[in-house]
């Protein structure tokens, strides 16, 4: 008997992605071709530019905040979707071509074999970048790549990357999680606390062609903090997940 694959909710957060997004839809619709079980949801943060109607052109489903809401909160806003419509497996990318759709098979194999969270390294070899990085902003990703591994006991290379797959467990726990600001490391290490089995692959991801991150300038000391609170706050986490 042939087990039919069950959909895979594939979270896409967009801001202001025009530019990007024609190149992407090309290469996503090449992988759904491949793999029809993806199923694209775009959370579109109130763009200003013209990406809800190339997505709307394009026939993908997608959700509209009706203010900017930012990159967390578009998030939180599929998972919570994806929840609703009992969706047991999820993947999680950018619009603006940084994370390349071609990459995901790789990470649905992770997470069929024996995990519950995959995550996507830009980090091949230790800490070598599939495309270049800043000095600073490397120099910052290895420290908390060694300050969330201490803490998990698991060695984790790179700790902000957003190109992930998980499970529906995982999913659940990452809605209250995500109602912080940029909580990569705390995210880590707060699932890893849950008994949830984290995997990381190395992934070929690219430079952002146009636009700007949504990164902060304040975000170092922003994870700095949440590192430390989720240190207290595991077993008010486990009261919000808890049917």
């Amino acid at each position: 008997m042939t087990t039919v694959p069950s959909p895979i909710l594939t979270i896409i957060p967009c801001y202001n992605e025009a530019n990007n997004l024609p190149l992407f839809l090309n290469k996503l619709g090449a992988v759904i071709q491949a793999f029809p079980d993806i199923q694209p949801l775009f959370i579109n943060d109130q763009s200003r530019d013209n990406s809800t109607n190339i997505i709307t052109a394009a026939g993908y489903q997608h959700l509209n905040h009706p203010v900017n809401l930012g990159y967390n909160y578009a998030i939180q806003t599929g998972l919570k979707y994806g929840i609703k419509q009992g969706y047991q497996r999820f993947i999680l990318l950018d619009g603006d071509g940084q994370h390349p759709p071609e990459e995901i098979p790789k990470l649905i194999s992770a997470l069929d074999e024996s995990a519950d969270l995959v995550i996507g390294s830009r980090f091949s070899i230790g800490y070598r970048p599939s495309y270049p990085i800043p000095f600073t902003r490397r120099l910052a990703m290895v420290f908390f790549s060694l300050l969330t591994s201490l803490l998990t006991g698991q060695k984790i290379h790179d700790t902000s990357s957003g190109f992930q797959a998980f499970r529906l467990r995982a999913a659940k726990a990452m809605v209250p999680i995500y109602e912080t600001e940029f909580p990569d490391s705390e995210a880590i290490l707060l699932l890893q606390r849950l008994k949830i089995k984290i995997k990381e692959i190395p992934v070929t991801m690219r430079i952002r062609e146009s636009g700007s991150s949504m990164i902060k300038l304040y975000y170092p000391l922003r994870a700095l903090t949440g590192l430390f609170f989720a240190l207290f706050t595991l077993s008010a986490l486990k009261k919000r997940i808890t049917p």
